[in-house]
């Protein structure tokens, strides 16, 4: 290191509460839509990605702790970026990555007033195949 002195690797955990209705699975879903997608791995419980604090790659593995009408994501980060530092930005990442950030409140409304959406009607899988 540039000044004598060498980082050690760390590993934290912090929480974030999201906004609810929120799955993790499904979100990941949409991320990995494409199958040479190698950079947003889903194990069927975590969601792990690498990403950059300055210079600095860092890890980042992601679970849900909460249902989805409580959601809350628990985060572990191991590298060797600063402590404040890579929680700041594996917030901003995961903000933007997974849309923490988002209202969706006006959506669900509209969703809700349409019959096919609303959750009450059965999809007809006849009508889906002709």
């Amino acid at each position: 290191m540039a000044n004598g002195l060498a980082r050690r690797r760390s590993e934290f955990s912090f929480t974030i509460d999201v906004r609810p209705p929120f799955r993790l699975d499904l979100t990941v879903w949409a991320l990995r839509r494409r199958s040479v997608n190698e950079t947003d791995q889903w194990d069927g419980n975590a969601y792990r990605r690498t990403i950059h604090v300055g210079e600095t790659p860092v890890g980042l593995a992601v679970t849900q702790v909460g249902r989805p009408e409580a959601p809350k994501l628990s985060v572990r980060v191991s590298g060797d970026a600063r402590h404040a530092r890579a929680e700041a930005a594996a917030r901003r990442a995961l903000g933007h990555l997974l849309g923490l950030d988002l209202d969706l409140t006006a959506f669900y409304a509209v969703a809700a007033a349409e019959p096919p959406l609303d959750g009450q009607h059965p999809v007809r899988t006849a009508a889906l195949i002709r």
